[in-house]
Formats: structure tokens, sequence, C-alpha cells
């Protein structure tokens, strides 16, 4: 009756104990961040972004709009880009693993029968469960460190949603500056033929030479070559812009929203744009929650030591059972766990670094796109209200003086030559601001971000003035 007595003391202990461990390693549930929920506020997109697990189709499914507006062209091409759905099937694969390290170890029974090598002696029976110890003592900091990699995950995610959103705003500017370029070429086209037929109709009438009608078909035959090139462009950028909306297949034929007049940016507030960039940034979100993972993983680092280390319960029958603790802990002559420490302490330094290196990417890339905007509103501005303007007088006034028969057609070529150059010109500069726009965006942290920026500085502003 004593022996049992004192068994039930140590089992008792023992209990104790293992509810000791299990309680010192108990966790919160890991997050669970609403990764298409933040993705549609990132890029100012609705409604919101929708996982689908089993899209095996080339094409996405939708329906061709009659005109499609750019907000359209953004949405569809986040639902439809396949890299993002990987991504966030990548959350998916990080959440599990964050619920993965907070499920205990499960306890390894072990049962040994061994016969007697002598008649008269009993079997020997001897049975133990014994549990790791190393993953329950590291549970926490194990689970926190799956924690930061998901919402770092999460980050990439939104990431490449920005990416996207970039991606179809160059696009579908490029598609608006086709459209426009090739009716101005086209009208262009029309005035060289009205020039071609009176420099025709003077040298019938004996009063012209046949070097302006020669002249005017040569101009009229490098113009339609290049409506071909144009043609050719534009077809390109459609096809490209509905592969970004997960449609290569679609024609591409949907009409487009006339360019609007690019919005003031307040690109004097350098510091804001760039403070607002370090704090939205997805990227340098993404390496923050990777850095803080790494240090969490970093401190688990010196207890790997206990590797194989277990605790657990043991019993054994001879004549009679007996029962009591079993604890195994290797024994660290060779392997310290001084090499993982130093990897560990590697990996930290390494992104750290990282974290260094697209902090400066950010900070130089918002300056740029500022400077960029800056100087390419100052052409388009100087060209819309200076030198078009000018270039407008000046062929009226030739086109007169040579339909008065008082010049050649050699200056009136000119002077249309230089004013539809302009013109042209003003599409691409037009265009540039839109990329340059988008650049922007994308440089400080998304629409949303930008919106923030632009918002604060115009309240900012406003209040400062008297």
């Amino acid at each position: 009756m004593k022996r049992r007595a004192i068994h039930a003391v140590i089992v008792r202990r023992i209990a104790l104990a293992t509810i000791g461990i299990v309680t010192f390693g108990c966790v919160t549930p890991p997050p669970e961040p609403d990764a298409e929920t933040l993705i549609a506020d990132a890029t100012r997109s609705s409604p919101p972004i929708l996982f689908t697990p089993d899209d095996e189709s080339i094409d996405a499914p939708s329906s061709a709009p009659e005109v499609l507006t750019r907000e359209e062209a953004i949405r569809r091409a986040i639902l439809g880009d396949a890299r993002l759905q990987a991504l966030l099937a990548r959350v998916r694969m990080a959440l599990a693993d964050a619920e993965q390290t907070r499920l205990l170890p499960n306890p390894i029974l072990e049962v040994a029968y061994r016969f007697p090598t002598v008649s008269d002696a009993p079997d020997e029976i001897e049975v133990g469960v014994t549990a790791e110890l190393l993953p329950l003592l590291t549970r926490p900091g194990r689970s926190r460190a799956a924690d930061d990699r998901l919402r770092g995950t999460v980050s990439d995610a939104i990431d490449r949603a920005l990416d996207v959103v970039a991606l179809v705003r160059s696009r579908y500017a490029a598609v608006q500056a086709f459209e426009e370029l090739i009716p101005s070429l086209n009208g262009r086209r029309d005035l060289l033929g009205r020039l071609r037929t009176v420099a025709q109709e003077r040298l019938d009438a004996g009063e012209g030479i046949r070097l302006d009608v020669t002249s005017l078909r040569t101009q009229e035959a490098e113009l339609d070559l290049d409506l071909l090139e144009l043609a050719r462009d534009r077809a390109d950028a459609r096809l490209e812009l509905a592969q970004l909306m997960g449609v290569p297949s679609e024609r591409g034929d949907w009409k487009v929203e006339p360019r609007e007049a690019p919005t003031p940016v307040p690109v004097e507030h350098e510091a804001r744009w760039i403070e607002a960039a370090l704090a939205s940034r997805p990227d340098i979100e993404a390496i923050r929650w990777e850095l803080v993972a790494l240090k969490e993983e970093a401190q688990l680092a010196g207890l790997s030591i206990l590797e194989g280390a277990g605790a657990g319960i043991s019993a054994e029958k001879a004549e009679d059972w007996s029962i009591g603790p079993a604890v195994s802990i290797p024994i660290p002559l060779f392997d310290f766990g001084q090499a993982r420490r130093a990897r560990a302490e590697a990996s930290l330094i390494e992104a750290r670094h990282r974290l260094l290196e697209t902090r400066r990417v950010a900070v130089s890339e918002v300056r740029r796109a500022l400077v960029s905007y800056a100087a390419l509103q100052q052409s388009v501005e100087r060209l819309r209200d200076v030198v078009l303007p000018l270039q407008r007088q000046r062929r009226e006034e030739i086109e007169a003086i040579y339909l008065g028969g008082q010049a050649d057609i050699t200056s009136l070529i000119i002077a249309e030559q230089e004013l539809r150059l302009s013109q042209v010109k003003l599409i691409g500069l037009e265009e540039r601001i839109a990329l340059s726009r988008a650049a922007l965006e994308r440089a400080v942290g998304g629409p949303a971000a930008a919106l923030r920026v632009e918002t604060e500085t115009r309240e900012s502003d406003s209040g400062e003035r008297p």
C-alpha cells in the first residue's frame, strides 16, 4: 500500500509538471487578416477582391463593356490576376503554418516486451509515454514568428495588387493616347489632301508647279505609313490591357474614356510624400514583418541544444509494476547551437540591409516621380498655352497667303508640320504625365496613400492661408 501511495504521488507530480509546461506554452489564436479587404482599401477598388481557388480558365468570366473605364479596367485586372490569386493562396498557407505552430506535439508511446532467458523468470514489459520538450518551450515564440510571416505575406499580396494597378494605368493611358493621336493624324491627312487638290488645280491652271503636288503626295504617303504604325501599336496596347484584365482572348474593341486634364499634384511637399511612402509601402512593411519574425527565431536559436529532449512517464513490469518519470536530454558535446545562432544573426543582418535598401529605393522613386511630374506639367502648360496658339496663328496666316498666290506650298507644309508635331507632342506629354502620376502613386504606396497625402496637403495649405 505504501508503495502504491508513493507511485500515486509521483504520477500526480508528473501530471502537474506536464500541465505546467503546457500552460507555459499557451498562445493566443492566430490573426486572421482580411487580405482581400486590405487590397481593396489600398487600391481604392470595389467590390472587394475575391479568392478563386478553382479557376483554371484562360479567360476570366466577364462581360465586355461598351465603354471600358479606367476604374473598371483596374477592377477586372485585380480580380483576374493569377499571380495575385497565387499570393492570396500563400496567405492561406501562412495562416495554416500559424495554426500549426499552436498545436501541441503528439506524445510518443513506447512499448518494449522482453522474453525471459530463465524459464522461471517472469516476462518484462516496459511502457513509456514521452513528449518532446523543445516544441513546448518554443511554442509561443514560434507562433509569434509565424504570425509575423503571415502579416508579411499579406503585405506581399498588397504589393502585387499595386503593381497591377500601375500597369493597368500605364496601358490605359497608352490606349487613350493612341485614340487621340490617330484622329489627329487623320485630320492632318485630310488637310494634306485638300492642299494637294488646290496644288493640282493651280498646276492645271498653269499657276503652280509639279513639285508642290509631288511634295504633298509624299507627305500623304509618309503619313499613311505613320497611321499604320500607330494602328499596330494601338492594337498591341489593347491586347496587353486585355491580358492584364485576365481576358487575353478578348478582342479589345471596347471604347475608352477620353483623357481628362491632369489634376495638379502638390509636388512641393516632398517630405510629406516621402514620409507617407516609408509608412505605407507594402514592400517595406513585408520586410519589417520578416525582420520581427527573424528576431523571434534568433531568440529561439539558443534553445536548439534541447532538440531531441523529452519528458514523460515510464512504467515497467517484472514481478510487479513500477512507474516513474522519464527524461531524455541530449548531451551538448559537439553541437552547442553556435552554428544556428550565427545563422540567425546573419539572417537578421541581411534583413536589416534589405530593409535599408528598400527604404532608400522608396525615397528615390518618390523624389524622381515628383521631379518628373513637375517638369512635365510645366512643359504641357508651356506647349498648350504658348506654343500651340502661336503655331495655329502662323499656319493660318501662311495658308491665307498661299491661297492668295503670294507664297509657295513649302512654307505652308512646314507650318502645318510644326503645328501637327506640337499637337502630337502634347498628347505624348499628357500620356507621360499620366504615367508619372501612376508612378508617384505606386512609389508612395498606392492610390489610397496618395489620396491621403493630397488631402492632408490641401487641408494644411488652406489652414495656413489668412
